[in-house]
């Protein structure tokens, strides 16, 4: 038996002249052992329906044999029908934000969200309840993923000012490895402000830009041996308002140099907000 014809009856798909199969549509052929598997099907548990559409476009293009478009759209409902509403929701919320970045929130309707994740409009609503509770949950991953990006604060010896800007230098790496993210949430507030019904989002969402900032205010503090002059709550609200004007400014002129030296700037202000909490070291003799 030939190659093509063997990696064809492993398949079951693409009825090509001399790809006769009798086997099951779920039974594939591994491309790099050359041993038959039922990769598709854990593929499809998984729940991966890119890597459906990723691995029946191989197996068509290894065995010359045509792979349907009706075939790929089976093995992609299969994937999804099988995604817990936990699996779904992660992969609903990174294609909301590919899209508010894209097109905006007014051209993320349920709809385009779910034509992006590959999944049905039922999918969207066995994962939320609403679009608002979407947003919602959609606004609390990226502030999660930017605490993640800044803290733990790096490692850096030095006075108060130094801890703050390498925070500030943390999230501008952030800020540049996935710009449509931070362009996303400024489209989410935005929505938030349209509406009266829909300003408690705003609000919740800078309700914990602020309880981020106070945690790595708190930490900075420590690691450099001083007190807040003020509340820490005050001292996080000109770091939000900090960072909102250094992140607007890098997506408008996508300067680095020019949000370095902001962040500097940011950083030596911050830092004169704060008196040590030790001794005054005294001058050598």
């Amino acid at each position: 038996m030939s190659r093509r014809t063997a990696l064809c009856d492993a398949a079951g798909i693409g009825r090509a002249p001399g790809c006769a199969s009798t086997t099951s549509r779920w039974t594939v052929l591994d491309p790099t052992s050359r041993t038959p598997r039922r990769m598709l099907r854990a593929y499809r548990e998984a729940g991966a329906a890119r890597a459906v559409r990723a691995y029946l476009d191989e197996l068509g293009r290894l065995s010359q044999c045509r792979v349907s478009g009706a075939e790929v759209e089976h093995a992609e409902r299969s994937a999804v029908s099988r995604m817990s509403a936990a699996e779904r929701r992660p992969a609903l919320i990174e294609a909301g934000l590919r899209v508010i970045a894209r097109e905006g929130i007014a051209g993320a309707s349920t709809r385009a969200i779910v034509a992006e994740a590959g999944m049905s409009l039922a999918s969207f609503h066995y994962a939320f309840e609403s679009r608002e509770a979407f947003l919602d949950e959609l606004t609390a991953a990226v502030v999660a993923r930017e605490t993640q990006a800044v803290l733990p604060l790096p490692e850096v010896d030095g006075d108060l000012r130094e801890v703050i800007e390498a925070g500030f230098l943390r999230y501008l790496e952030h800020l540049r490895a996935d710009p449509a993210h931070e362009q996303a949430m400024l489209e989410l507030t935005q929505h938030a402000l349209r509406a009266p019904e829909r300003h408690p989002l705003a609000v919740a969402q800078y309700r914990r830009y602020a309880d981020f900032a106070e945690e790595a205010l708190t930490l900075a503090a420590e690691r450099a041996g001083v007190a807040w002059r003020v509340s820490v709550s005050e001292v996080a609200g000109v770091l939000v308002a900090f960072s909102d004007g250094i992140t607007l400014n890098w997506l408008v002129h996508r300067d680095d140099r020019a949000a370095l030296a902001a962040a500097r700037a940011a950083a030596d202000a911050l830092s004169r907000m704060a008196d040590p909490t030790g001794p005054e070291p005294t001058a050598p003799q």
